[in-house]
């Protein structure tokens, strides 16, 4: 069991390649700015709900990391958690099925 199973959340250690996913439908939290005064201002932390991968359903921006996964995992706790880090002896899906490659 990883530390990921045993804490059953997103968070600000795992963010970066974990995410939650249920049928077609997979929310994640993104890095993204916007034009502000400073830096400090702009970097925003994105909920992102996507289909099949592309196509974005909805975004909910947060200014803390914490409260971005906080909101990830209420509002979606029923959806799986994907672990990216853990290698797949499978490769049937993924960047690695993709015909360019």
């Amino acid at each position: 069991m990883t530390q990921l199973d045993k804490e059953n959340s997103i968070n600000s250690s795992n963010w970066t390649y974990t995410y939650r996913a249920a049928g077609p439908l997979r929310v994640q939290v993104n890095l993204t700015a916007e034009p502000a005064d400073t830096p400090e201002n702009s970097i925003l932390y994105s909920v992102t709900v996507l289909k099949n991968e592309l196509k974005e359903i909805s975004v909910t921006d947060f200014q803390d990391l914490k409260e971005a996964c906080h909101y990830l995992n209420e509002r979606y706790k029923t959806w799986r958690i994907v672990d990216q880090s853990l290698k797949k002896d499978d490769k049937s899906d993924g960047c690695s099925s993709c015909v360019a490659h």
